[in-house]
């Protein structure tokens, strides 16, 4: 029986069950855990219990090992992919669920995607943010026309993800909380994802590295969350993950491109509850199985039940 699987990026605020679901699950999270602080050198395990102390680059090798590691323990019983996901850099646990690389592989796609944007930061400090309560249209609005901040994630009708040098975004959260928001706040993180001007010529750069680096055809559907086409090839794979560096994605269209897909139970292996909520609010139908389910799972769930 096959699945669809979606997979946070990093920064996912702990859900408290974490440890616990390693717990159960030792072995296969020992291996992931040792290999990438092996490869990191950043001590990884505390992050089982409280994440925030990680750097950007430290979120994504421990989110990336916890998804891995999670994902291998239900497999078995849940079943392999019909298709996946990965919001923002949750896209490499993504790929390696499709075996499109070895785990080792992803460790170094994540250093060399992370050393590729790091170069492209010149200028003031520059980070990211996230307004709830307003719409696209309301969040497009209040971005200053030099176009220096960007709206580069969609969740959901209500939550959106900008980027952008930090005054010009705290410029924009004040007219957002003005506008109404409920929220609009700065978010963990030290590059601008997903910018388009910032990080400009980063997908190029990737691209080039990618094509020494060990890929595979996936074993199913990777939709993309630029363009919410899914990639079935190496190339396709490999053009996924080059185009998620420097442009705007949007999550809320590619998890509905995927309930059109078929995909009605989502399966979430990853830290944290976000995916669930943000997909409260998005109207497909589908819901998605994280931690809370999945930790206390005695049955395989069978996809639609």
């Amino acid at each position: 029986m096959a699945a669809s699987y979606v997979f946070p990026g990093a920064a996912a605020a702990p859900s408290g069950l974490e440890r616990r679901f390693a717990a159960a699950n030792a072995a296969v999270f020992e291996a992931h855990l040792h290999q990438a602080e092996e490869f990191s050198g950043i001590p990884l395990w505390g992050a089982l219990d409280d994440p925030s102390g990680l750097s950007d680059l430290g979120s994504q090798y421990f989110t990336y090992a916890f998804s891995c590691a999670a994902f291998e323990s239900i497999e078995a019983r849940i079943g392999p992919p019909s298709m996946a996901a990965g919001y923002s850099m949750g896209i490499y646990a993504a790929c390696r669920a499709l075996r499109a690389f070895s785990f080792g592989t992803g460790l170094e796609i994540i250093r060399t995607a992370y050393s590729i944007m790091s170069s492209r930061l010149e200028g003031p400090e520059a980070g990211m943010g996230a307004i709830t309560g307003l719409s696209e249209a309301e969040v497009r609005a209040l971005l200053p026309p030099s176009g220096e901040v960007e709206l580069v994630n969609v969740n959901n009708p209500a939550s959106m993800v900008v980027s952008g040098p930090v005054r010009s975004l705290e410029r924009v959260f004040s007219a957002a909380a003005g506008e109404g928001a409920i929220s609009a706040r700065a978010i963990a993180a030290s590059i601008p994802y997903h910018h388009t001007r910032i990080l400009a010529g980063s997908s190029s750069d990737l691209a080039r590295a990618l094509a020494s680096m060990e890929l595979a055809p996936p074993r199913a559907p990777l939709f993309s969350c630029v363009d919410q086409k899914p990639a079935s090839s190496r190339s396709g794979i490999a053009s996924a993950l080059a185009a998620n560096l420097d442009r705007n994605i949007r999550w809320g269209d590619t998890f509905l491109a995927m309930a059109r897909s078929g995909g009605n139970l989502f399966i979430d292996p990853g830290p944290g509850l976000s995916l669930a909520r943000i997909a409260r609010f998005i109207e497909s139908g589908a819901r998605i199985a994280d931690l809370r389910a999945l930790a206390g799972a005695a049955q395989p769930m069978e996809n639609g039940r």
